[in-house]
């Protein structure tokens, strides 16, 4: 009976399933692979043999899988992956060698970096004479220097508190690490986040910064201070604040050497 329902399946030209040479096509009457679709495949499950689920196209191919013990491994013939949505990622993101590879280039660069801690063996800001036009002498550095006021303070609680999926409160929030769902807020419970122990983290070291306030800073060095359409609020560089420093030492030295004169 088998037998002869696959050969009235063959003999149908208008069959959604073709058999040829051990080939088998879905919607498709010239199967060209052992199992060839002409439409989209819903599963619940995909599995290999293999250690890789492998995507061809004319272009070339991505291989998907756990290749190892330690890690699912995303492996292609391209050049460079791409993604055209944004990545969030639950856990930590790490080189793959230390103090290797780069994070951007000179011609490609991140625009804002947002960070609550910025561990750095060195910094280089780009200085390059050739980089730059329209140099200008700063004027009245020192009184601009005599404005400024210093400043110890703490961080509001929210600036330092963590937030689990954030901009997700009302979305069901599914946990490769988690036997079921959990809505999206601050009661989660993951195996890989102590809340408990990143909130108390965050209490310390909330507090005890030195610094100054963007908004006054802002009416005296304006150049320093950026303010943020998306987040409305004001940032500012305190590197930029070290050229004023070394043109006020100068003109307080000059005023020095004056005094000793007379």
């Amino acid at each position: 009976m088998l037998t002869l329902g696959l050969t009235l399946i063959q003999n149908s030209v208008n069959a959604q399933l073709k058999v040829i040479n051990n080939k088998v096509g879905i919607n498709n009457v010239n199967p060209a692979y052992h199992l060839d679709v002409n439409g989209g495949i819903k599963a619940n499950d995909f599995r290999t043999n293999g250690d890789y689920l492998k995507i061809v196209t004319n272009f070339g191919y991505t291989l998907i899988g756990p290749g190892n013990d330690y890690w699912s491994h995303f492996r292609t013939d391209r050049t460079a992956f791409w993604f055209n949505k944004r990545a969030e990622i639950n856990g930590h993101l790490t080189a793959y060698s230390n103090n290797t590879y780069n994070c951007g280039t000179n011609n490609k660069r991140w625009k804002k970096g947002f960070f609550t801690t910025l561990y750095r063996v060195s910094e280089q800001t780009l200085s390059d004479k050739k980089t730059k036009e329209n140099f200008r002498v700063i004027d009245s550095a020192l009184d601009k220097v005599l404005k400024l006021n210093g400043k110890l303070y703490d961080y509001k609680p929210e600036v330092f508190m963590p937030t689990l999926f954030e901009n997700q409160a009302d979305e069901e929030i599914e946990l490769s690490n988690v036997n079921s769902n959990y809505k999206a807020s601050n009661e989660h419970k993951s195996e890989q986040i102590n809340l408990a122990k990143l909130e108390a983290k965050a209490e310390i070291e909330r507090k005890d910064h030195l610094g100054f306030i963007a908004q006054e800073v802002k009416e005296i060095v304006p150049e320093a201070v950026e303010y943020d359409d998306e987040t409305g609020l004001y940032s500012m560089s305190y590197t930029a604040l070290i050229p004023i420093l070394v043109e006020a030492i100068k003109e307080q030295q000059k005023q020095i050497d004056a005094l000793k004169r007379k």
